[in-house]
């Protein structure tokens, strides 16, 4: 009996912060233990819906309705392996009478209903979407085009190469609504003026009304 404790102990990780990057979007901040968790920058990782009470109805619901289990969700890592925590970013989706089959599940409790000291089941990793050595060694630059939340896997690739390697340079054209939809902006100026000389990020805002954000901001 202690040691089938001990083993579901292992697999818990403990929601340490919670950081609202824009209003629909959070980045949620794991302590993992002492644990070695090996994972490249650009990763998933996979949370199950079915470890939140609060969800158990809403699952119960939708598995009939849909007469399978519900699966687990994949959101991008925010942090690269070099981070001391595990971090993750999520945007909460929204549901829109006659375009979307079912109301979200997962992803507003995460963006909007979690909390420091919360615990999770520790996730899995996986995804292919990596700068593995065979680019690095055949490219000179690489340009990253991201939409939204389309930013994060490339947020942690760009930021973890920039500070582990010295030769690559990036271009990040990175497209959002409006300002306020941006994630990651304080993050990538800095990241930007500390390395001016490999990063340039350009953004494009489709929906902005405000004239002044051009010229101020982007």
């Amino acid at each position: 009996m202690s040691e089938k404790r001990e083993k579901i102990k292992e697999l818990e990780v403990m929601l340490t912060d919670v950081i609202n990057e824009t209003p629909d979007t959070a980045t949620l901040v794991l302590f993992t233990g002492n644990d070695t968790l090996k994972y490249e920058p650009g990763h998933l990782l996979t949370i199950s819906p079915h470890q939140f009470p609060a969800l158990s109805r809403w699952i119960n619901y939708l598995e009939d309705l849909k007469g399978k289990k519900e699966p687990p969700r994949a959101s991008s890592l925010s942090s690269p392996p070099d981070e001391k925590y595990l971090a993750f970013t999520v945007k909460e989706e929204r549901y829109f009478t006659g375009s979307t089959p079912y109301p979200p599940l997962l992803s507003p409790i995460l963006a909007c209903r979690t909390y420091p000291g919360q615990k999770m089941i520790k996730p899995g990793f996986a995804g292919p979407y990596t700068l593995n050595e065979k680019l690095r060694k055949e490219s000179d630059e690489v340009v990253h085009i991201c939409a939204g939340s389309g930013i994060v896997p490339s947020y942690s690739i760009i930021k973890h190469d920039l500070r582990v390697n010295d030769k690559l340079k990036h271009t990040l054209i990175y497209s959002n609504k409006n300002f306020e939809d941006i994630i990651f902006f304080r993050q990538l100026s800095e990241l930007a003026k500390e390395y001016a000389d490999r990063l340039t990020v350009i953004y494009t805002l489709t929906k902005e009304s405000n004239d002044s954000t051009f010229g101020a901001k982007c």
